[in-house]
């Protein structure tokens, strides 16, 4: 065999072992491999674990108004159980259901939430449906740390008297850990819909009442608890199925989590160069398209040269989410340093400073700009390549946001119970519903990304030349 054939032979295995980790063509790389720390559409996608849905069931007793107060056109509670069922049976996923009072329970398997005997079950000897420990099924959720879905459906009439402690250790605890997960990992969102339900029946342990009789409609929610795809997929497969009980004058929908928006912005379309800023492709079949300019490092840092990227950061927000606090930025930087996908073919650099700039004008509206000139581009080098990562966030969650305006508005705190129930009105609030959205907003900001919390991501290569 000739040398000339064994090189060959030699540079064909590389390639072909290399063929699942950086694309051959003469041997140069086409693909990034983007590093650690680069925005995630850059980096092979995790494979994300499924698991079955779990439903919790409120058994209490007060739950039967809602069956009483249906009628042939809205019966949220029959509505529910039945678009749960098809959302798992669509999703090929199996489904465990529990019923909750003062203990949680596997449900029986003839049990109909839908009638109103599940809920008035005195004669039997093992009825529970004098309380609704919902601090106990969170505690469980939060303790559970295995794939899938959780549900929880319930009127939230959160009495203290049926906690351990305050409410802020009984719910908030669980909370908190559902959201900042393990180590910081495994991160869980938390979605809740609001239901206007029709209602005919008493309200138990109104605060300084008792008893409140007359409510013709109350609160009943839906609380979701996964990953953002698992919640947003049950969401709209709940609302969207044509039931009368999720009308959209009848819902409100909120969630908290640590990825409120579509936040990758792609190959960056609307970027405007200027200058020698040119498109061009450093690499030839990249994993995911991305902008890739070439650019002359003293043109850039003369100012005759350049890119820039609008943001319109709420327009990226997906429904519900609590995403509104003070704004951040920040653009981290690799120089490519070997050829390949193996370790140290990328090295992190210091990160790029002033490339968000942000703007708010007369009538409030909040604009961002990703900026790529003198200023940001400050260190670097001529005769490199460059892969930008960069993020505009936000480093707080803003207290009492729009997004859970709602669930202050469908609220009664105890001191005004007794209030409300002498004015009878014709829809009763939920109790402390308001205490419940200021939980989970804080317990949101607690648990806050590095960083923050990204409203739009985006990925630049950047070839430079002298």
């Amino acid at each position: 065999m000739s040398v000339l054939k064994a090189k060959a032979g030699l540079a064909f295995t590389a390639c072909l072992t290399a063929l699942f980790l950086n694309a051959c063509n003469n041997g140069k790389a086409t693909q990034i491999c983007a590093p650690e720390q680069s925005p995630a559409a850059l980096r092979p996608a995790a494979t994300e674990k499924t698991g079955p849905i779990t439903a919790y069931w409120d058994g209490s007793e007060s739950i039967a108004g809602y069956i009483d107060g249906a009628n042939a056109n809205l019966h949220p509670l029959a509505d529910i159980q039945r678009l749960i069922n098809d959302h798992a049976r669509d999703g090929s996923t199996e489904i465990v259901w529990k019923r909750f009072g003062e203990k949680i329970a596997a449900m029986p398997a003839r049990a109909d939430p839908a009638a109103a005997a599940f809920y008035r079950c005195g004669k039997q000897a093992d009825c529970d449906n004098q309380e609704s420990r919902l601090d106990d099924v969170l505690a469980q959720i939060a303790d559970d740390r295995s794939p899938g879905l959780r549900i929880i459906v319930s009127d939230l009439w959160l009495s203290t008297s049926a906690f351990k402690g305050s409410t802020e250790v009984a719910i908030g605890g669980p909370l908190r850990r559902i959201l900042s997960g393990q180590n910081g990992k495994d991160q869980r969102s938390i979605g809740v819909i609001g239901i206007r339900a029709p209602y005919s029946g008493p309200v138990y342990e109104v605060p300084n009442v008792g008893t409140h009789r007359g409510a013709r409609e109350r609160p009943l929610f839906v609380v979701l608890v996964g990953t953002r795809k698992e919640i947003l997929t049950a969401y709209r497969s709940l609302t969207r199925a044509g039931s009368p009980a999720f009308a959209e004058n009848r819902i409100n929908f909120t969630w908290f989590g640590p990825e409120p928006s579509a936040d990758w912005m792609g190959d960056l379309p609307d970027a405007r160069l200027t200058g020698s800023a040119i498109p061009a492709p450093v690499f030839s079949t990249p994993e995911t398209p991305v902008r890739q300019v070439e650019v002359s490092v003293k043109d850039l840092q003369a100012g005759k040269a350049g890119l820039t990227v609008a943001v319109d950061p709420k327009a990226r927000v997906l429904p519900g989410a609590v995403w509104e606090g003070e704004p951040n930025g920040f653009a981290r930087v690799w120089r490519r340093a070997s050829k390949g996908c193996g370790p140290g073919a990328w090295e992190a650099m210091p990160n790029l400073s002033g490339t968000w700039r942000v703007n708010t004008d007369d009538t409030g509206k909040t604009t961002a700009t990703f900026v790529l000139d003198a200023r940001a581009a400050a260190d670097l080098l001529p005769g490199h390549t460059y892969l930008i990562g960069a993020s505009y966030t936000t480093r707080t969650v803003k207290p009492n946001s729009d997004a859970t305006r709602w669930m202050r508005d469908w609220s009664v705190s105890p001191d005004q119970a007794s209030a409300i129930s002498a004015r009878n009105p014709a829809f009763f609030p939920a109790l402390n519903l308001a205490e419940l959205a200021s939980i989970l907003e804080r317990s949101t900001q607690d648990q806050q990304p590095e960083g923050g919390r990204p409203l739009a991501t985006l990925a630049l290569v950047v070839k430079t030349k002298s």
